[in-house]
């Protein structure tokens, strides 16, 4: 095995897993390395539809310069029709969400630009930053009513060319304040609330939040993603496969997308930027992508995709996942050492495959705290319907400690989570 395989698989599973993996005689490492690449190359998902058609005018899914695209909550998406001046919304038929058509829309004052304008969304309401007016537009989604807010300028709440807008899982709204190299926070319907800083020298582009309320967001001129808690604190960083233009989303296990607009890809990453796969390629061809700019994911998985190049939306489902109960060493342990785990898992998977296991610290009152440390095991061996896996995990900080392992699947049977969690492992 070359040295660089050696590394990175060393990394992936850590070293006590693979000695006894080896000592198993259950697994040969180059074979994990090789089966571990190939889930990762198309980042796991299907191609679900292709929606839209190049063309200036009022017809319905006829696109002009496709622009950024943001979830409805219900199976559904919003588009940005930026020459045509105007926002689309597209419904499921069904409760499978395998077909979309047109509902609605709302027109714009003005075209925007190509990276700029970002939307995003709540159950409720519709937001979309105007740049060049440094404002935000909310729309009512079921209704006919629409504002805006925002003044040009420097001090509390003011804007100064805006890119961006999410709303994060309390309901406040995020704005990428670009002009002045900030986040701004506000409420619901636009009262400021507080603003925080990148991280490094640079300005903020595209914003979007996790189910734990961090902050993901790409800084163009150092080409990296940074991420924040809610209250504004850095986390972490990393560097990006462009010049960090395109857009991000976060899905509801806290995986980060990313528009390789460049490389005619979306990239996905764990949230501590450890990669997990790509998709797409530059073709104009169903599934295929031509300099995407924005990227959306909703509940279920399914992501929307603004396919610039192509003057469309591509439409994917992402991996499902499944669930099995997680066996622990041990109930008391030091911080900073790794835990011994195991389990059970149905239906079979491989030996070799590599699955999810999501590490998550708890209050004393049983509530969660901070975003789940993820980290890889490995199946060991597969019998009739049920697979066995192995797993190290390093536990950083002190408190209660509960584990969950999914693994990847293209099924359509997403089990409940509620028994999920591991007992409880005290770390001192």
């Amino acid at each position: 095995m070359s040295l660089r395989k050696s590394l990175t698989l060393a990394c992936v599973l850590g070293a006590t897993t693979l000695m006894l993996l080896a000592g198993m005689g259950r697994i040969n490492p180059a074979d994990a390395i090789a089966r571990m690449s190939a889930s990762l190359v198309d980042g796991g998902v299907t191609h679900l539809a292709t929606i839209g058609t190049s063309g200036h005018g009022s017809a319905r899914g006829q696109f002009d310069a496709v622009g950024p695209v943001a979830s409805d909550g219900s199976g559904g998406f919003f588009v940005f029709d930026r020459n045509n001046m105007r926002i689309q919304r597209w419904c499921p038929n069904d409760s499978s969400a395998s077909v979309w058509s047109w509902r609605r829309q709302w027109n714009t004052t003005s075209s925007g630009y190509r990276y700029y304008d970002g939307m995003g969304s709540s159950s409720e309401y519709l937001y979309r930053v105007d740049s060049r007016r440094s404002v935000i537009y909310q729309y009512q989604i079921a209704g006919p009513a629409e504002r805006t807010w925002g003044t040009v300028g420097s001090g509390p709440g003011q804007l100064s060319w805006p890119t961006d807008v999410c709303v994060d899982p309390s309901g406040a709204v995020l704005v990428a304040d670009q002009g002045n190299h900030r986040i701004s926070r506000y409420s619901w319907d636009g009262y400021w609330q507080d603003s925080f800083n990148l991280a490094s020298s640079g300005y903020p582009m595209s914003i979007s939040a996790g189910p734990s309320g961090d902050v993901f967001v790409t800084n163009p001129r150092a080409s990296e993603i940074q991420r924040f808690d809610n209250n504004g604190t850095f986390l972490n960083k990393w560097s990006v496969g462009s010049s960090g233009y395109g857009g991000i989303a976060v899905d509801k296990y806290g995986y980060v997308y990313y528009c390789n607009t460049r490389s005619s890809c979306v990239e996905k990453y764990e949230s501590d930027g450890t990669p997990a796969g790509q998709f797409g390629e530059s073709s104009s061809g169903s599934g295929a992508l031509s300099a995407p700019i924005d990227v959306a994911v909703d509940a279920n998985l399914r992501v929307f995709v603004s396919d610039y190049g192509n003057n469309r939306i591509e439409v994917y489902r992402t991996v499902r996942h499944w669930l099995s109960k997680v066996s622990v060493g041990t109930k008391v342990m030091r911080k900073g050492k790794s835990i011994a785990l195991s389990g059970t898992m149905k239906p079979a998977h491989p030996a070799g495959s590599v699955i999810k296991i999501h590490a998550q610290r708890f209050s004393s009152g049983g509530s969660k705290k901070g975003s789940p440390i993820i980290a890889n095991a490995v199946v060991v061996s597969s019998s009739g319907s049920s697979c066995r896996w192995i797993a190290q995990v390093k536990l950083p900080r002190t408190g209660y400690w509960k584990f969950k392992a999914f693994a990847a699947s293209d099924g359509l049977h997403l089990p409940g989570e509620s028994s999920a969690w591991s007992s409880r492992v005290t770390v001192k």
